[in-house]
C-alpha cells in the first residue's frame, strides 16, 4: 500500500483547516445533501465530503456509510487526490498497486471504483475532497467526472464563504484595534467589497452601508437608514436571526453565519448568505459588521441542478414521453443555468444554445443556431479556440481557464469542450459548458492584495519583503554586484505614543513612510517590518563616498542615501488636530551583501549595524563594513567592496 505524502503547503492548509473548525466529525447539512445527489447522479453506492487533517480523514457529509466519522488518513484515498489538480480516478483498486492491500479495499467498505475531486480554497490549498466509491470496477467518463465537479464547486463555493468571514472576523478585530489609524484603508475596503457589507448597531439599526449592499436589496442609503434588519427581513427568518445576535451578545459565540431570505420594496424574495460578527471594545460590544452575499442565482441553480435530476430520472421512466415535450422541457432547464451550453456538429455549426449566450454575448439562441463558429465567435476568438475544438472532435475532454473582455468588462471564464459518441461510439459533435468565475477570480487577487501589504502604511510587509529581498540577492549574485540594506527604526517613537496616545503614533509612523519613500528610488524596495521597523533595498549599489567625505554624483552610494533619511527627518510631524508637531529622529543599521548570504542573514547583519548605531547615539546611522578594516580605495575614490 502506497501513504499519500504530505502536500507541500501543509502547514497553511491545517492551519486554514483548524481556522475554519472542519476537522472535526459534525456534519454539514448542506454538504450531506450534495452527496446523496452525487450518489444518485452518478449511480455509486457511497458519496463523501471528507477533509483530509495531519493524521486523519474527517467525513463532513456520509451517504452510505452510517455511523463512520472518518478513517486514518494512511489509508486515505483522498489523501492521493489531494495532490491533483484534475479528478483523482481509480477505477477499479485490486489493479491498483498503491491501493490493492489497503484496509479499506480488502475489508469494510470494500472500494473498488474511487473518483474524488480536490475542493481547494482561494489560495490554492487542497483542504479535502468530494468523491464516490463503488464497490464494483467502474470507469468513469468524463460526463459523471463534469458533474462530479460542478457539484465540488457549489462545495467550494461554501468554503470560500467560509474563508469569507473569516476574514470578515479579522477586519473585525483590526477594526476594533486600529479604528482611526486605518480609517482610509478600511472605508476603500468597505466601499470596493465585492460583497454587501455594513455596520449594524446594537439596535438593528444601520450605521454604515456599501453600494453593494444598497444594490443587492434595491434600496437607497436613505431607505436603509430609516429601517432595522428585521424590516427587511422574511418575517420566517427573523427568529432565527434575532436568537443569532442574543448568542452573540451573550458571548457564546463571536460570530454567526446563515442563509436567509430578504425582502426587495417590490415584495420580491431574495437569498443572501449572511456573516455577522460582533465587534467589542474592551469587552464591551460596540456594533456588528454584516457581510452579505447574494446568493438567490446559487440556490436557483442548486434548485434547477435537483430539478434537472428528477427531469431525468422521471424521462428513464417514462420513455413514452414525446421528443418535442423533452426538447422543450431541456431549453426551459439549461435557459435558467448560470452556464453558457451549448452544442456544434462536427462541421462546427451551432445545433443549440441556451438563452444565457443573449445575457452574455448580446445574441438570441435563434441567431447562432445553425450558424457556423467562426461567424458567431469573432476571427481571432475563433482561431483561439479552434485547436481545443479539434481536440475535442478527436474524442479529448479539453477544460481550460481565460481571463478576457467581454462587453467592456473583465471576465474570467472557464470552458470545458465535451465529446459527444454517437451509439456507433463515433463523435456526433462537441457540448460546450462555460462558467463564469469572475466574482471568485477577483476576491482572490484581493485576498493576494492585501496579504502583502500593510495596511497602516500601505508599503509592503515582511511577507512580501521575503519574497523581494530572495529574489534580489539572487540577481546580485548574477551580476557579480553588491545589494545594500538599510535596516532602521525610530527614535523617540515610544514616547509620541505615551504622551499623544496610539493614534498619533500612527500618524507618525504613515508620515515617516511617505518621507522615506520620497527619498529612495521608485525601484528602491521600502517595506515595514512590524511596529516602527523599516527596511530599504537598493539594488546595484556599493559605497562611492570621496576622498573628501562627499556623494559621487549619479551613484547609488547607501551611506549617502542614509544622511538623505535622516535628514528627511528633521522636519518637525504634524500629529493632528490640536496637537503639536514633533520632530523624531532615526537610527539606521546598513549591510552589503556578500555572495552567500541568504535574506535572513542579510536582515541579521543590518539589524546588529542599528543597534551599533542606536548605542552611538541614535539619529546616525552605522554600516557594518565599519566594523573591519576600512576597504582599499580605488583611482575614483571608491571603496573597493566585495562582490555579492
Amino acid at each position: 500500500m502506497l501513504v499519500a505524502p504530505p502536500t507541500p503547503d501543509e502547514p497553511a492548509r491545517l492551519a486554514l483547516l483548524r481556522a475554519l473548525d472542519l476537522l472535526d466529525e459534525a456534519v454539514d447539512p448542506g454538504f450531506e445533501a450534495i452527496t446523496r445527489l452525487a450518489a444518485r447522479l452518478l449511480r455509486m453506492p457511497i458519496a463523501l465530503v471528507s477533509m483530509v487533517g495531519e493524521d486523519r480523514q474527517w467525513f463532513r457529509a456520509a451517504t452510505g456509510l452510517p455511523g463512520v466519522g472518518g478513517t486514518p488518513r494512511d489509508v486515505a484515498f483522498c489523501a492521493h487526490a489531494l495532490h491533483e489538480d484534475a479528478p483523482f480516478v481509480v477505477p477499479d483498486a485490486l489493479d491498483d498497486p498503491r491501493f490493492a492491500d489497503n484496509p479499506l479495499v480488502t475489508g469494510e467498505p470494500g472500494i473498488r471504483a474511487y473518483a474524488g475531486v480536490p475542493l481547494r480554497s482561494a489560495e490554492g490549498h487542497a483542504l479535502g475532497t468530494l468523491c464516490v466509491i463503488g464497490r464494483q470496477p467502474h470507469g468513469f467518463d468524463g460526463d459523471e467526472l463534469q458533474t462530479l465537479q460542478e457539484l465540488a464547486s457549489i462545495i467550494r463555493r461554501d468554503l470560500l464563504q467560509r474563508e469569507a468571514a473569516l476574514c470578515a472576523r479579522r477586519l473585525a478585530e483590526a477594526h476594533a484595534q486600529v479604528v482611526t489609524a486605518s480609517e482610509a484603508l478600511y472605508h476603500a475596503t468597505f466601499e470596493s467589497a465585492p460583497v454587501g457589507m455594513a455596520l449594524v448597531g446594537l439596535d438593528g439599526r444601520w450605521l454604515r452601508i456599501n453600494a453593494k449592499l444598497c444594490s443587492i436589496l434595491q434600496r437607497s442609503p436613505q431607505e436603509l437608514f430609516a429601517l432595522t434588519f428585521p424590516d427587511v427581513t422574511h418575517p420566517d427568518d427573523v427568529a432565527v436571526d434575532i436568537g443569532h445576535v442574543a448568542r452573540l451578545l451573550a458571548g457564546d459565540a463571536d460570530h454567526y453565519t446563515l442563509e436567509k431570505r430578504y425582502l426587495r420594496p417590490d415584495g420580491s424574495l431574495l437569498w443572501g448568505s449572511l456573516t455577522v460578527t460582533l465587534v467589542r471594545r474592551e469587552g464591551r460590544p460596540l456594533h456588528f459588521i454584516s457581510v452579505v452575499e447574494d446568493i438567490t442565482a446559487r440556490r436557483q441553480a442548486e434548485a434547477d441542478l435537483r430539478a434537472l435530476h428528477t427531469e431525468l430520472e422521471q424521462r428513464v421512466q417514462e420513455r413514452t414521453a414525446a421528443l418535442a415535450d423533452s426538447e422543450h422541457r431541456l431549453h426551459e432547464i439549461a435557459d435558467n443555468l448560470p452556464v453558457l451550453i451549448g452544442y456544434i456538429d462536427t462541421e462546427q455549426r451551432y445545433r443549440f444554445v441556451n438563452r444565457t449566450y443573449e445575457h452574455w454575448f448580446g445574441l438570441a439562441p435563434e441567431v447562432i443556431v445553425g450558424r457556423p463558429m467562426a461567424d458567431v465567435l469573432g476571427e481571432t476568438w475563433y482561431a483561439n479556440r479552434l485547436p481545443r475544438f479539434l481536440a475535442a472532435l478527436a474524442g479529448q475532454r479539453q477544460l481550460f481557464q481565460e481571463d478576457l473582455v467581454l462587453q467592456g468588462q473583465r471576465r474570467f471564464m472557464q470552458t470545458v469542450y465535451v465529446p459527444h459518441h454517437d451509439t456507433q461510439g463515433q463523435v456526433a459533435g462537441v457540448y460546450v459548458l462555460v462558467t463564469d468565475l469572475t466574482p471568485q477570480k477577483l476576491a482572490e487577487e484581493r485576498l493576494a492584495e492585501l496579504a502583502v501589504t500593510d495596511a497602516l502604511t500601505g508599503l509592503p510587509n515582511r511577507r512580501a519583503l521575503d519574497d523581494q529581498l530572495a529574489g534580489a540577492l539572487a540577481r546580485a549574485r548574477r551580476r557579480g554586484e553588491p545589494l545594500a540594506l538599510l535596516f532602521m527604526d525610530l527614535d523617540r517613537f515610544k514616547a509620541v505614543n505615551d504622551v499623544h496616545g496610539h493614534a498619533a503614533g500612527d500618524a507618525v509612523l504613515r508620515e515617516f513612510a511617505r518621507r522615506l519613500r520620497s527619498v529612495v528610488r521608485e525601484s528602491d524596495g521600502v517595506a515595514r517590518l512590524a511596529g516602527d521597523e523599516f527596511v530599504v533595498l537598493l539594488e546595484g549599489s556599493s559605497p562611492q563616498v570621496q576622498p573628501d567625505g562627499g556623494c559621487v554624483p549619479g551613484r547609488v552610494d547607501p551611506v549617502c542615501v542614509a544622511r538623505k533619511l535622516l535628514g528627511a527627518m528633521t522636519e518637525p510631524m504634524a500629529l493632528g488636530p490640536g496637537l503639536s508637531p514633533v520632530v523624531v529622529g532615526a537610527s539606521i543599521g546598513i549591510a552589503l551583501s556578500q555572495r552567500l548570504d541568504t535574506p535572513q542573514m542579510l536582515l541579521e547583519r543590518a539589524d546588529r549595524a542599528l543597534y551599533r548605531a542606536k548605542a552611538q547615539g541614535r539619529n546616525t546611522f552605522h554600516a557594518d563594513w565599519a566594523d573591519t578594516p576600512p576597504p582599499r580605495v580605488g583611482r575614483a575614490g571608491s571603496p573597493k567592496v566585495p562582490a555579492a
